[in-house]
């Protein structure tokens, strides 16, 4: 990542040369969600419909499905789900959700399973091992307004439709469910070539693989969604990487080949009672992972100085730093890549065609300036900033890839050839994604 700060407005190639390719950018979609947990076993008495045009004839039951650590099979939560009955169109917990979200009546069966956490029967399983209740982020006006008695761990769902609806409220979203205490689960994935640029963008504490990559019906995608899972896990040890559906003893060999650490399903037994769990045989979901915070610092610039020192350097060079980054963005495919332009005049015509050609190789692109609309230019997002807004100073450039990378540098007043900037340049991933995905819009 790079960035630069004027203390004025500059002219309008004084940090992008009309030459100037600029970056591209990735986009990823989803965040964490724990989609419906199909599992067979006992079924408490039913509750009522969730909604009378959706499951009028239907008897809804509650179910503690647990999610099992597969190097071991230590139980490390159960997870509340609500199925069908057992033979007919809805009788899992995948398709009794997949039927809500068709028919918009997410909410509504979120509110019934948030009444049942509440219940007697899930406090008693809460008690014991960490009860996970998982919501639809995007049915949800605010995250911060789900409450839950104390043993209950929200886990805020995100999936791939939603990134394709609004990026950007789905970022917001996941800011306002971390701030709330919410896990974040990615579920959903289907595309293994979008799956990079979501991971990039939600930073999920859960990754839900769905069983569609254990039965084979999307072979040709399961290396890639492995690859894309192992690097993504690689990075952040204390990601849980679950594969739902495991049924029987061939899913689960593919779910440990994908690389999955847990798994739900019918082939682990869901307990009607806590007396059905052995309690010598736990491992516990421990404590959640803490959100990456930027320390009150909203610049890209000062995120980054907290850890190095800047270095001063001239425009020459600092322009063929950041050309560097747009060439590594699109060689490599970045899934996010945001450039802050300061004014939409320094955005000339020859730019926005070298950003929409970084675009056709990243998954999301956006670019920031005072008096820029709030559109969509092809691929490239556009998006305004306030005339008071600190970025107004900054020129930056920030790479979300398998490397990642970020340029930033501080302008001052001085606009002679000589002139020099202070500038920062990091690869330090958790200090770029701490700052690019509040900034995707």
């Amino acid at each position: 990542m790079s960035v630069i700060n004027p203390d004025e407005t500059h002219e309008p190639d004084e940090f992008h040369e009309p030459d100037d390719p600029s970056r591209g950018t990735q986009s990823a979609a989803g965040g964490r969600r724990i989609p419906a947990l199909a599992n067979a076993g006992h079924h408490e008495p039913s509750i009522p419909a969730v909604d009378s045009t959706l499951l009028d004839s239907l008897d809804i039951t509650p179910r503690f499905a647990p999610v099992v650590r597969l190097a071991d099979r230590a139980v490390m939560a159960v997870s509340l789900e609500f199925a069908g009955p057992v033979g007919g169109g809805l009788s899992t917990a995948h398709d009794i959700r997949r039927a809500a979200r068709l028919m918009e009546q997410q909410s509504a069966l979120d509110e019934r399973k948030w009444e049942y956490a509440n219940g007697p029967a899930a406090r008693a399983f809460a008690r014991v091992l960490p009860l996970l209740v998982t919501y639809d982020l995007d049915a949800v006006s605010d995250p911060s307004e789900i409450t839950a008695h104390a043993e209950a761990v929200a886990v805020a769902m995100v999936v791939p439709d939603a990134f394709n609806a609004d990026l950007q409220r789905v970022v917001e979203q996941i800011a306002k469910a971390r701030a709330a205490g919410h896990l974040i689960c990615l579920g959903r994935l289907s595309d293994p070539d979008r799956s990079a640029m979501m991971l990039s963008v939600t930073e999920p504490d859960m990754i839900l693989i769905g069983s569609e990559f254990l039965t084979g019906r999307t072979e040709s995608g399961v290396g890639r969604l492995s690859h894309a899972l192992g690097a993504f896990a690689e990075r952040n040890p204390g990601v849980y990487l679950i594969a739902d559906g495991v049924d029987d003893e061939c899913t689960l060999v593919t779910a440990r080949t994908i690389g999955a650490t847990h798994a739900i399903g019918a082939l682990f037994t869901s307990p009607t009672t806590v007396a059905d769990i052995d309690c010598t045989h736990l491992a516990p979901l421990p404590e959640r992972r803490v959100a990456l915070d930027t320390g009150g610092h909203v610049t890209p610039f000062d995120l980054v100085g907290q850890r190095l020192p800047s270095r001063v350097g001239s425009k020459r060079a600092l322009l063929a730093m950041s050309k560097s980054l747009e060439q590594h963005a699109m060689r490599d495919g970045a899934t996010v890549v945001l450039g802050t332009f300061q004014r939409v005049e320094n955005y000339t015509s020859r730019t926005a065609r070298r950003w929409n050609n970084v675009a056709q190789a990243a998954g999301f692109v956006g670019v920031y300036g005072v008096g820029m609309s709030s559109m969509r230019d092809g691929d490239v997002r556009h998006a305004p900033l306030s005339g008071d807004d600190p970025l107004v100073r900054e020129w930056t450039v920030v790479v979300v890839a398998r490397i990642s990378r970020r340029c930033c540098r501080r302008v001052t007043a001085a606009r002679t050839p000589s002139a020099r900037w202070s500038a920062h340049s990091t690869s330090c991933r958790p200090t770029i994604a701490s700052w690019s995905p509040r900034r995707c819009t």
